[in-house]
């Protein structure tokens, strides 16, 4: 395979995703009916790809990353507000799950030490009340601990799920307002054709003109899909790092409420001698 047929495969692979999600992004545009009056908006007649300079186009794209900055923070309001909303509806139920859990302890039977593995009730038949409550306050609560964390892991399971699939959806769509651009895909196309065909006639002054406009025009692309690239790369480490505020908050909050109510739950069992209850 010739270096030029791979060139144009490649171009040709790029194309025709670009137009293939510009078909889609103009769709999801039609849906809206609160599309906003951006810059991205203007009605760019088709051809002003000809009778515009490199510098307007590269101009084009730096506000189209002016746009995606502002895009991006109003994205992210859009899901801090999503999660604020979800962790409330939470609070009620981890109330939930902590009495569900109080109530299964509280009768603590054969089911629940085979689901543990605790072997619990042959290890205790010779119990006095000092080794209850040493198990209670060591191994027992450690258990507790481990459903919690289990509890806690499901949830951060989900947000991320949340997160992961509003951020992918963002991604394409934000890229595909650029690809979109009437101006944009009539170059890309114009400058494909040419990649694939070559020049009508080699020869003529034309082409001269045609193979710098067109080696512009990859050159431009390339660099614009490595900044895309970099710009993408970052947010998403930063995304990784912090992942959502709100979130976090929540289970800072929750977990101090966990810990005072398992100390208080062990406690009780001590209290009440609750052992003299269970395996019955």
């Amino acid at each position: 395979m010739t270096l030029k047929i791979y060139v144009s495969i490649l171009v040709l692979s790029s194309l025709l995703l670009n137009i293939y999600f510009a078909a889609e992004a103009q769709t999801e545009k039609k849906k809206k009916n609160d599309v906003k009056d951006k810059p991205l908006n203007k009605p760019y007649s088709e051809d002003l790809w000809r009778n515009q300079t490199k510098e307007w186009k590269m101009k084009e794209w730096n506000n189209f990353m002016e746009h995606a900055e502002e895009e991006l923070k109003h994205f992210d309001d859009i899901i801090n507000k999503e999660i604020e909303g979800w962790v409330k509806d939470h609070d009620i139920s981890v109330k939930e799950w902590l009495e569900e859990k109080e109530k299964k302890w509280m009768n603590f039977n054969a089911q629940m030490d085979s689901e543990y593995k605790s072997d619990l009730k042959n290890k205790s038949s010779s119990w006095n009340e000092k080794q209850w409550k040493d198990w209670l306050n060591g191994n027992g609560k450690k258990l507790l601990e481990k459903d919690w964390q289990e509890y806690i892991n499901n949830l951060d399971s989900h947000i991320a799920n949340i997160l992961n699939a509003n951020w992918n959806k963002f991604k394409v769509n934000i890229i595909m307002e650029w690809n979109s651009l009437g101006w944009k895909v009539q170059e890309d196309k114009r400058w494909l054709k040419y990649a694939i065909m070559g020049p009508p006639d080699p020869k003529t002054p034309e082409e001269k003109v045609d193979a710098a406009n067109y080696n512009e025009w990859r050159e431009r692309n390339e660099s614009q899909r490595k900044q895309w690239f970099q710009w993408i790369t970052e947010k998403e480490r930063a995304r990784t790092k912090n992942g959502s505020p709100t979130f976090s908050k929540w289970k800072n909050n929750k977990q101090s409420v966990f810990n005072k109510w398992v100390a208080a739950f062990i406690n009780k069992l001590s209290q009440e001698k609750q052992w003299n209850s269970w395996f019955r």
